[in-house]
């Protein structure tokens, strides 16, 4: 099964990740796997302005697009939706996203409302830790993207695959673990090796698979991509 060719991507894992310095693992996933992270507009928006953080991540969200390691989506950019679609299938699905990002914005914020759209109906993961917005959808009977990753899912599959060292992780944990950002509960309270020993991650090569790869169906399936 191909690698999703867009992982979406929520302003709370990036700003994580722009913390701690690791855009790198961004240019990783896309160089190794030929997966484009990719932020919506209203993200774009919430992390070059934010409520808690100024504008202290406008510099480095500037700097991630500008070498396409981060890239806008554009709803009514024919070429960034399945190549199969023509032109006007392709304005058919843009209004389509837009009209349930709306819906969607009338009971969750708006970049996940609009990010969660873009991914249900492009069928792409999203990498987000907001939890709360993934329960609100589907209380209300609304579909969310599938599957959703977390920063540390990511961070995991580099270590295993050799895309990042033990030090560097473990540096990451140690500065996320000092703030109050979320930490899946496997690191709270351990060292990153420790901690991957139980963590239940979603995301793996398909190589670390002895049978072929089960569809993701649920928010918190795995997703296997291919290199």
């Amino acid at each position: 099964m191909p690698s999703p060719p867009l992982l979406f991507c929520d302003s709370d894992c990036l700003i994580q990740i722009f913390m701690v310095n690791q855009v790198p693992l961004l240019k990783w996933l896309k160089t190794q796997y030929r997966v484009q992270p990719i932020i919506v507009p209203e993200i774009y928006s919430e992390l070059s302005w934010n409520g808690r953080f100024k504008d202290q991540f406008d510099r480095p969200l500037r700097k991630a697009v500008s070498a396409g390691v981060l890239s806008i989506f554009d709803y009514f950019r024919p070429e960034q939706m399945p190549k199969h679609l023509s032109a006007p299938q392709a304005a058919i699905m843009a209004k389509a996203i837009t009209d349930t990002g709306r819906e969607y914005n009338l009971i969750v914020d708006l970049g996940e409302a609009y990010s969660h759209a873009a991914c249900v109906h492009l069928g792409a993961p999203l990498l987000t830790q907001d939890t709360n917005a993934i329960r609100t959808l589907l209380d209300q009977g609304k579909p969310t993207a599938v599957p959703v990753l977390r920063v540390f899912d990511l961070l995991a599959l580099a270590f295993r695959r050799g895309g990042i060292s033990e030090k560097a992780c473990d540096t990451v944990r140690q500065l996320l673990s000092q703030s109050t950002e979320f930490l899946p509960p496997a690191f709270r309270n351990a060292s990153f090796t420790n901690g991957i020993k139980t963590f239940d991650a979603r995301l793996y090569d398909e190589s670390e698979s002895t049978e072929p790869p089960p569809p993701c169906l649920k928010f918190n399936d795995p997703l296997f991509l291919s290199s």
